[in-house]
């Protein structure tokens, strides 16, 4: 797919938010809530630990907190080339675990580990851009304005979703986390600002990126 993107002229850029549990004892690590501190928030230090490691792996990361769920954290990898954000990506998702490990604890990276809670997604963000470096989903004429290419990028995804589905989401936990209102992707449409669309362009000031985020879960990874 790279290949036949560079043939068009394209360069396909990602940015991947992983989110997971830390657990001790089959049970969440502590009460926080989204971007809680402590004392409800107790994965602070291993959250610093976590950022010390992913700059000496060269991993190049936006920000990194609790999430809304007890136990739960995410990370954001900052845009970056496809194959390199696969790359980290995987990698980053090995240091967590790693991490984790060492200090008694351990992760869950399931979709929906538990019934009545957030589940983890694995969100994607898209961008293609030309030879010249531009973001050619941004249309010239004003803010959350599609250009073409962008309006077809989308339509293929949506046309696509099964395919996506099969790929991404191969256990049950993945159909569990598909409800209402848990900003889980329940419908193969594209959206500004709804969580519940498996395609969601956020609001873009005019002459600024245009990213899409893909809803998904890697499971197996």
């Amino acid at each position: 797919q790279i290949d036949k993107a560079e043939k068009l002229g394209f360069t396909a850029h990602f940015m991947s938010e992983v989110e997971w549990f830390y657990t001790k004892d089959g049970k969440p690590m502590d009460t926080g809530g989204y971007l809680a501190v402590p004392p409800e928030d107790k994965a602070g230090p291993l959250r610093r630990q976590l950022a010390a490691i992913f700059a000496d792996a060269r991993i190049k990361t936006k920000r990194i907190h609790h999430e809304c769920a007890p136990g739960q954290n995410e990370v954001e990898l900052k845009l970056a080339p496809v194959m390199t954000n696969a790359d980290d990506t995987l990698l980053a998702e090995w240091i967590i675990r790693v991490c984790a490990d060492e200090q008694g604890y351990d992760v869950e990276l399931d979709a929906k580990p538990w019934i009545g809670e957030a589940g983890n997604g694995l969100h994607q963000h898209i961008q293609l851009r030309d030879a010249d470096g531009k973001n050619v989903f941004a249309a010239e004429k004003g803010a959350q304005e599609l250009s073409e290419t962008g309006k077809h990028f989308v339509a293929g995804l949506i046309e696509h979703a099964r395919e996506i589905a099969a790929v991404f989401c191969r256990s049950d936990q993945s159909f569990q986390r598909f409800t209402a209102a848990h900003e889980a992707p329940i419908w193969a449409v594209w959206d500004y600002m709804n969580r519940d669309a498996m395609v969601r362009i956020p609001f873009i000031p005019a002459g600024k990126f245009c990213i899409f985020t893909v809803r998904t879960r890697a499971e197996d990874v």
